[in-house]
């Protein structure tokens, strides 16, 4: 994966798309409480929910740039740690799906 900054929206989400390229819809990178999804080409989030659910679309939801702390490097109410540890130590995972 080509080197990105972490630190910034773009390059966090450059690095999630770059890890989830080329593999299959549901595929996604687990987080505490949520997924970064991959869907038709696209990459979104979605929250955790019970073992037996089904995703579906209507799960998914856009990583709206305005929820990125600038100053800090991370999201909003996530340790810039934590943030850099989904990309650089990605749990990968498929969810299941309707």
């Amino acid at each position: 994966m080509q080197t990105v900054d972490l630190s910034t929206y773009e390059g966090w989400m450059a690095a999630a798309r770059a890890l989830l390229a080329g593999k299959p819809d549901w595929t996604a990178l687990r987080d505490e409480g949520g997924f970064v999804v991959q869907f038709n080409g696209e990459v979104f989030l979605a929250a955790e929910r019970d073992k037996e659910h089904q995703y579906s679309e209507d799960d998914l939801f856009d990583p709206d740039p305005a929820f990125w702390d600038e100053g800090a490097g991370a999201w909003y109410g996530v340790n810039v740690n934590r943030c850099r540890a989904l990309i650089e130590k990605p749990q990968i995972v498929e969810l299941p799906h309707a």
